[in-house]
């Protein structure tokens, strides 16, 4: 049976694998006509972002619709503030349904054909490929052809913007210095010529 020499052990060991992890995010200025409320203003900027796997395992999907994405690290911003808007979901959607997705918030539904009770409506481009059952959302930045602001089940229009989703950014692992690799190498030398001298002593 064949050893690996340490220098090729410490490369092995140091080679991981990881889930894609995006980021979403979009913002905007809220019209004059929105209503004030504890998460919204008029002429107000507001910002939000979220994180979602890219190839999510869908809690719910209709086919050739929509599906809504389990994420994480959900952020709403205020005039530059963090409020807590309650439970978030988020749901995408194919271009037949208009693309893009839905957030609803404060525990709204957001895997609907109609807005949430409170949340956002932005559509678009679709922005992911293969089924509603088994995507990949796909990193891009999607201009928005319709922007509805949704408040107790009343939709206020919005300014259009755009969502972007971005993959993390790949850094590369640097190469062990020349001085280790020489001390691995001389190692590895040292331990055949010990295993040689031993058998040609048996």
């Amino acid at each position: 049976m064949r050893r690996l020499a340490p220098g090729l052990i410490f490369v092995c060991a140091s080679i991981s694998l990881s889930a894609a992890t995006l980021t979403v995010t979009t913002s905007g200025t809220y019209s004059a006509g929105t209503p004030t409320t504890s998460w919204t203003a008029p002429n107000t900027s507001w910002s939000l972002s979220f994180n979602v796997a890219s190839n999510p395992v869908v809690t719910s999907s209709t086919p050739g619709v929509d599906f809504d994405a389990p994420i994480t690290n959900f952020v709403y911003k205020l005039n530059g503030s963090t409020l807590s808007v309650g439970t978030a979901d988020v749901a995408f959607f194919s271009t037949i349904e208009g693309g893009l997705i839905n957030i609803g918030v404060l525990g709204s539904t957001a895997n609907t054909t109609a807005l949430p009770v409170n949340g956002i409506e932005l559509l678009g481009p679709q922005a992911y490929s293969g089924t509603e059952a088994a995507p990949t959302i796909l990193p891009n930045a999607y201009a928005e052809t319709q922007n509805l602001l949704a408040v107790g089940g009343t939709s206020y229009p919005q300014a259009l913007g755009s969502v972007t989703i971005s993959a993390p950014s790949v850094t590369a692992t640097p190469a062990p210095p020349s001085s280790i690799l020489a001390l691995f190498g001389l190692t590895a030398l040292g331990i055949f010529f010990g295993v040689s001298r031993r058998k040609a002593h048996a």
